[in-house]
């Protein structure tokens, strides 16, 4: 059964990410990277564009687990998994709280909205998950509806 994540990290994190076709944990936090499987949906959100950087509060990132286990860089480096990422906009999250239900009753506290998305690694519903990578496969497309608006300065 294809289950859903959404994992938290600074824009300059998932851009680095990205181009190591990896999503990573910290050292000692293999088993919160166990607990994908191969073909599970990835999207990354960033509150920030670089740690004490401008907020960001977008998606960032859209993929696919592409491996069984999670893997370790050295002796005591980070435990990774493998990720193909697609091509997508990034797209700022604020304008789909409204239909997304990991969101919940959090879209009324004006500070607590993003709550869920800053936990690292959390389990979205397929549906939140269908939403959320539409709208960043659409905001590829100038001429498609998009809910909310891309985020023009992130990577494609």
């Amino acid at each position: 059964m294809t289950r859903h994540w959404t994992c938290a990290a600074a824009l300059d994190v998932v851009t680095a990410w990205r181009a190591g076709g990896h999503v990573e944990a910290e050292a000692a936090r293999a088993t919160r990277l166990a607990r994908l499987s191969r073909g599970d949906g990835v999207v990354c959100y960033s509150a920030r564009t670089s740690r004490g950087g401008r907020p960001l509060r977008a998606f960032t990132a859209l993929g696919t687990v592409a491996d069984d286990a999670p893997w370790r860089v050295g002796a005591d480096g980070p435990w990774r998994r493998t990720v193909v990422f697609e091509v997508a906009a990034v797209v700022a999250a604020r304008p789909l709280l409204p239909v997304l239900a990991v969101a919940g009753a959090s879209v009324e506290g004006e500070e607590r909205w993003a709550s869920p998305f800053r936990r690292g690694l959390v389990e979205l519903s397929a549906g939140d998950f269908a939403a959320i990578a539409g709208a960043m496969r659409d905001g590829l497309d100038p001429d498609a509806h998009v809910i909310g608006r891309a985020v023009r300065d992130g990577p494609p």
